[in-house]
């Protein structure tokens, strides 16, 4: 199809053009299009077609110079300024949508695992943590014998009676306290065990100091009592990877331990000193 005169056509819009299939054959209607157009550059397309634009109507590729009819690239022909103008604001709504259809398509991969029951920290703070024995023991030492270090304030000496001895050595357990902890380890990676612990308790001071003033506690007598405790055990290491083995070794530890107290002064008074010792011991 040839286009006998263009003018009526550029005038009105580009866009008809695309409406046409141009042949391919006929040359002259291409020269006599581009004639008109830069004619009307000046007062009609002046904001649409620039020298640059206007090249790529004489582009000799055929992509260029003929459009098949219903397949027209409007995205193309507006990056170019040839389609119709797009709001100036398009551009970042598209990029806020973008940017909003990434942050949900991420915040919907996070939560797929925590609502179907794969992720281990499912039940929030109510998931099951492993703790190592260790701990329990830790916990225990630290607010189940707050007495181990502490000195007690026991009833005055009365005059007439045997001045008291050290006769309550430290149990047991305040000894395996007070010993170096075994090595914490890897389960069965390395471990140590004590087995067939026997102790042997012996005093060595026991004397009491003249009555002088202690803060918060005012005058009263230092106790000393002195102990010396050795231990006897079997030490054993054990381990299950990467190759099972077990070491087995007789050890010997001494600790000592002070198990001072003190001793009310009230005087020489003997009806001061038995309501001190009933007010100590209720009778």
């Amino acid at each position: 199809m040839v286009l006998p005169d263009a003018l009526p056509i550029a005038q009105s819009s580009f866009a008809p053009i695309a409406r046409f299939r141009v042949d391919s054959v006929e040359k002259h209607h291409v020269n006599t299009l581009f004639c008109h157009l830069i004619t009307l550059s000046s007062y009609a397309f002046q904001p649409l077609i620039s020298d640059s634009r206007a090249l790529l109507l004489k582009s000799a590729s055929s992509a260029n110079r003929y459009i098949p009819q219903g397949k027209i690239n409007l995205h193309s022909w507006n990056a170019h300024g040839l389609g119709p103008r797009a709001d100036s604001n398009t551009g970042y709504w598209e990029s806020q949508m973008t940017w909003k259809r990434k942050a949900g398509l991420m915040l919907v991969a996070i939560l797929a695992p925590v609502v179907s029951g794969c992720n281990p920290f499912g039940m929030g703070f109510l998931t099951p943590v492993p703790v190592q024995p260790w701990v329990a023991e830790r916990i225990e030492d630290k607010y189940l014998h707050k007495n181990d270090y502490r000195t007690p304030i026991m009833p005055p000496i009365r005059d007439g009676f045997p001045p008291p001895v050290c006769e309550d050595p430290p149990t047991e357990r305040e000894i395996l306290r007070t010993m170096k902890r075994v090595a914490r380890g890897v389960p069965y990676i390395v471990e140590e065990f004590r087995d067939d612990i026997k102790i042997v308790s012996e005093r060595i001071v026991d004397k009491i100091d003249p009555p002088r003033f202690f803060p918060l506690v005012g005058m009263a007598q230092l106790h000393h009592c002195h102990w010396k405790c050795t231990i006897y055990y079997t030490e054993t290491v054990q381990s299950d990877y990467p190759f099972p083995v077990k070491i087995k070794k007789r050890r010997v530890q001494v600790v000592y331990i002070d198990k001072d107290h003190l001793h009310q002064y009230v005087g020489p008074d003997p009806e001061v000193q038995r309501q001190i010792t009933r007010e100590h011991t209720d009778y």
